[in-house]
């Protein structure tokens, strides 16, 4: 098998915040929009006030600015463990399964004995959940060492090296900064995949006249030093490492994009691992030495609101108010630069989600919370068909196209014309 272009989730396909101190939670906000992939989300800024909306890939319901404020002015008022799980009881939807199940689990406990705090309760369930943490982890390490016999003598080398110390660090207590951690784990993988990319470029560029090469290879040599020095999903300046290396395969070595690294299996297999976005034992190691008030927003910060382009702008997708979606910041994480085609894939439900999603916009536009954009539900209509293939009724959007489309802006009407008969002719 030929090693070329990577198929992977790019940016953040990891358990990214996995890398952060999660005491940070106890001090920061959110700011809607904060996580994005590409440049200007202002002209979806109409979105950040919307209210009771299910995710469209999720059907989680999203938290905006506002309501997440008053959480945590509403936390900051409660002193014990069973008003802090009473406060969390209102915001059960807005939570992800893997987050709904610890809440619940703790719910229980606390019901039970309402002296204990959300950390008494982790705590006490912590040594089991770090038994059957740590046997999930060997199994997936077991599986991609088998995979690994496949490999080229030299690759099979690099990854069975990873996986010894992966075995370590799995044992290291997860307070110390050299245990385990899935992210770091992927990087080195991507790195051993990358390494044959660029070799390939190195021996092509060497055929190249004398200064083409030297330009060629300071190119390359760059892109080295960074794809050593910063994880491969970290967003430079529009670009993460991995993008760099297929824009040199584009330029210098085009046919290598249509082959499969005889990595490919192997970066498959290690997204099996589990994290506490994906697994409810991974959530109590990770969680149960934070106080009460850290667990809680860690509950819900899931489901924060950000803005999303519907299609991306490395796909082609515009920063126009038409491409925009409001979504939860982990589906947001998770797509990265998807088409929402294959995205759809990857969670069936999101048709079934999208049709809640309008729904729920429908109810804001009619509550008055989507001035000069009345016009939204009828061409993000169009584009959920375009994108992902199935049609979303407005029916129940009382309000006439001719109303709606009276602020439609004038920028976007060419791309409109089937709504060209409700255009306000300009004055």
């Amino acid at each position: 098998m030929s090693s070329s272009q990577v198929r992977y989730n790019n940016t953040l396909s990891c358990d990214k915040f996995e890398h952060t101190n999660p005491i940070t939670y106890a001090q920061q906000s959110y700011p809607i929009g904060a996580v994005r992939f590409g440049s200007s989300v202002s002209n979806g800024a109409f979105l950040r006030n919307l209210s009771g909306v299910h995710d469209p890939y999720s059907g989680v319901v999203i938290l905006n600015n506002k309501e997440l404020n008053q959480f945590y002015q509403d936390l900051a008022k409660k002193d014990t463990g069973v008003k802090k799980i009473n406060l969390l009881e209102n915001y059960t939807e807005s939570m992800f399964p893997v987050e709904k199940s610890v809440y619940y689990l703790m719910f229980g406990d606390i019901l039970l004995d309402n002296r204990r705090s959300m950390q008494d309760v982790l705590q006490a369930k912590q040594p089991r959940a770090l038994k059957n943490l740590i046997k999930t982890q060997q199994q997936v390490f077991n599986n991609i060492d088998d995979a690994a016999q496949n490999l080229s003598e030299n690759n099979k080398l690099k990854v069975e090296h990873a996986l010894d110390k992966a075995r370590e660090q799995i044992l290291i207590s997860h307070k110390d900064k050299n245990h385990f951690r899935k992210g770091k784990f992927e990087n080195d993988l991507m790195r051993i995949a990358q390494s044959d990319v660029f070799a390939r470029l190195e021996n092509k560029m060497n055929e190249l006249p004398e200064e083409e090469k030297d330009v060629a290879l300071e190119k390359l040599y760059n892109v080295e030093r960074i794809f050593e020095t910063t994880p491969y999903y970290t967003n430079i300046k529009g670009k993460t490492p991995l993008k760099m290396v297929h824009e040199l395969q584009a330029e210098y070595l085009p046919e290598s994009l249509k082959e499969e690294n005889e990595m490919q299996p192997i970066l498959d297999l290690a997204q099996d691992l589990p994290t506490t976005k994906t697994d409810v034992n991974a959530f109590i190691v990770e969680m149960s030495d934070k106080d009460d008030s850290v667990i809680a927003k860690r509950l819900i910060s899931e489901s924060i609101g950000t803005i999303e382009h519907v299609v991306p702008e490395s796909k082609g997708g515009e920063n126009e108010a038409d491409n925009f979606m409001f979504v939860t910041k982990a589906r947001n994480e998770e797509r990265g630069n998807k088409s929402l085609n294959k995205f759809k894939k990857m969670h069936p439900d999101i048709p079934k989600n999208c049709q809640q999603y309008l729904d729920d916009v429908i109810k804001n536009c009619e509550d008055g919370r989507m001035r000069g954009y009345e016009w939204y539900p009828f061409v993000i209509r169009d584009i959920i068909k375009s994108e992902v293939g199935v049609n979303v009724a407005i029916k129940s959007y009382r309000m006439s196209p001719q109303k709606a489309f009276r602020t439609f802006p004038n920028r976007l009407k060419e791309k409109y014309p089937q709504y060209s008969k409700y255009f306000t002719k300009p004055q």
